[in-house]
């Protein structure tokens, strides 16, 4: 009984916490990804700042500068800069890459949210105190309540899921491991084992194609426990504005049309110079082919909410079209002064 109910303690804790990660401050409050009600945006987002991943603002900010910057000079957690800084050494030189003026921009829209603000607003190690010390006082509480058993299990998962963003940092940037299905101008990866340790955030080279989309396993057998999430709370009617591809891309579209399998597809779509290359937080990637695969699937947009990006619904705009077209507007009202 004992390891029945140590395996439903792990599995409830790695869902809390893990959601709270990559449904709470990724998704939702990072990619605006869908829409929640506000009682249960704060039930999910404590999920991640119990599991100490800090302030919400300062972890949305440092995100967002590396979807702008990424693999780039300015990059927070590249592995560009070295595999251990991009696995924890950001953590201790943040304030030197971004002052809290710079991370203040980048969130302004969390900024009007009072208990966002309680937690911190800059890279002051008093907000990275203030978490600590609460998620430890969560578990002493958890302990005495409750006992050893729900103890253990929740540490071993908050172990597990704090780290998976660090994986997903590292090793889903280095050219070394997974594989790419879209061309984009960093080396995003998607790493199978990083995936199932965090929800489904391994399927990395997808996110950074089309880096709002509410779905990051794009093929049948990239799956993704956050997506999975989201689509139960809105047949719940708890999340709306979902934004999704229409239209799935096969293996077979993917081969004949985006993948950059074989690797010589780098020789037949050099990527556009870098005047050219979209620079915002939604458009952080050039995409290549990605507009035929929308067309040979016959779908509308493959990562707009309503409709594909010039909003007549032929699908050719496909997912780098409809991100660009539908985003653009709204990423400038996010990150403005």
């Amino acid at each position: 009984m004992t390891a029945v109910s140590f395996v439903l303690w792990f599995l409830a804790s790695f869902l809390y916490h893990g959601l709270g990660v990559t449904l709470g401050y990724h998704r939702l409050l990072t990619h605006k990804s869908l829409k929640v009600p506000t009682w249960l945006k704060y039930i999910i987002v404590s999920g991640g700042y119990f599991c100490f991943m800090g302030a919400p603002i300062n972890w949305v900010g440092v995100h967002r500068l590396h979807h702008q910057k990424s693999d780039q000079d300015g990059d927070p957690h590249s592995p560009v800069h070295g595999f251990k800084h991009a696995l924890y050494g950001w953590m201790f030189t943040m304030g030197e890459r971004q002052s809290d003026e710079e991370l203040q921009k980048q969130v302004p829209d969390l900024l009007q949210d009072k208990l966002f603000c309680l937690l911190g607003t800059d890279h002051n190690p008093s907000q990275a105190g203030l978490c600590f010390t609460l998620c430890i006082v969560a578990r002493l509480i958890l302990l005495a309540v409750l006992g050893w058993v729900p103890f253990v299990a929740n540490a071993i998962a908050s172990f597990i899921v704090f780290w998976s963003p660090q994986l997903v940092n590292s090793f889903c940037h280095m050219q070394t491991h997974g594989y790419r299905l879209w061309k984009t101008r960093d080396e995003s990866r998607n790493v199978w084992w990083v995936a199932v340790l965090s929800c489904g955030e391994g399927w990395h080279n997808t996110h950074h194609a089309v880096p709002r989309c509410a779905r990051h396993g794009m093929l049948w057998w990239e799956v993704d426990i956050t997506y999975i999430t989201i689509c139960i709370l809105e047949k719940l009617g708890l999340a709306t504005d979902v934004v999704r591809p229409q239209k799935m891309p096969t293996v077979q579209d993917i081969h004949r049309h985006g993948a950059v399998v074989p690797e010589t597809l780098e020789e037949q779509h050099p990527p556009k110079p870098a005047n050219t290359v979209p620079n915002n937080l939604w458009n952080a990637a050039e995409v290549t082919s990605v507009a035929k695969v929308a067309e040979h699937a016959q779908g509308g947009s493959c990562c707009g909410g309503h409709g594909n990006g010039n909003g007549n619904g032929n699908g050719a705009a496909g997912l780098s079209h409809a991100s660009h077209a539908k985003s653009s507007v709204e990423i400038e009202s996010i990150t403005a002064k």
